[in-house]
């Protein structure tokens, strides 16, 4: 995980929340960050930090501000309580930011935090992106970030929810999408997934994103019988390349061996 703590007292702020808030108690709490308001869950770790210390993955925070235009079309699948999703609203202001979660609670705290926030160009989908149009199980975590399509042992499995999913080439023909220009994908192991979904729009040069970040943790991705190789090989074939985010939202070439620990994989056109 990125760094989260830039001092030692956000450190030790976060280590008391540890104590002072029970996991299995989904207290919702607001908070605000990078100038906006936030509905997280305390008792969980993204809600802590951002609640805490005041925000969360701080580099690809950066990096996300630095390719946002108040025009962007933007994705955000795995939004959780919508961090990004209200990152990206904020700045694409002229518009639009396409956001899918499919945990209730979840999806109603980022509903209620975009409208705390007054951001009228978020559209919410309850629901999973994957390669097909229906339903699918989702097994929904003790800590809801680590919940996926199946469980990946993470987290302890708090119970299994059937839930809509929907391909994103789907999707964008439904919306009528022209393009998308920043993609940030989180679903704990079914990135591959959402490839597969999605190659009408990746093998179309005037639609496909235009950057994408894309968690890729190989022992999550394996549970869905793929790899991070497969996934990079897949993403090159459509003329994408990987490159890791730095301090500050600087980007480098990703190189295999020195980035093994590296998570947040931004692909951009060759």
């Amino acid at each position: 995980m990125p760094r989260l703590f830039d001092n030692a007292l956000a450190l030790l702020r976060y280590k008391a929340s540890l104590i002072s808030v029970p996991r299995a108690v989904p207290r919702v709490i607001q908070t605000e960050t990078n100038g906006y308001a936030l509905l997280v869950r305390a008792n969980e770790e993204v809600g802590r930090a951002i609640h805490f210390v005041g925000n969360f993955e701080t580099d690809e925070t950066a990096f996300l501000r630095s390719v946002l235009r108040p025009d962007s079309t933007c994705v955000d699948i795995g939004a959780n309580v919508g961090y990004f999703t209200m990152l990206m609203a904020q700045i694409a202001t002229k518009g639009s930011v396409h956001a899918f979660e499919p945990l209730p609670l979840n999806a109603a705290l980022l509903t209620a935090s975009a409208e705390l926030n007054r951001f009228e160009n978020i559209r919410l989908n309850q629901c999973a992106v994957g390669g097909e149009d229906g339903t699918v199980s989702f097994a929904q975590a003790e800590d809801s970030a680590y919940s996926s399509i199946r469980d990946t042992n993470r987290k302890s499995l708090a119970r299994m929810l059937t839930v809509p999913i929907v391909r994103l080439d789907s999707y964008a023909a439904q919306h009528g999408l022209a393009r998308i220009d920043v993609l940030k994908a989180d679903v704990e192991g079914a990135e591959g997934m959402i490839l597969a979904g999605a190659t009408g729009l990746l093998g179309d040069p005037a639609r496909r994103p235009r950057v994408m970040m894309i968690e890729l943790y190989e022992p999550s991705l394996a549970i869905f019988d793929t790899s991070i190789a497969q996934i990079m090989a897949t993403l090159a074939g459509y003329g994408y390349a990987p490159h890791v985010i730095g301090a500050g939202g600087t980007l480098r070439p990703y190189d295999r061996d020195r980035d093994v620990h590296k998570y947040n994989i931004v692909f951009q056109v060759a």
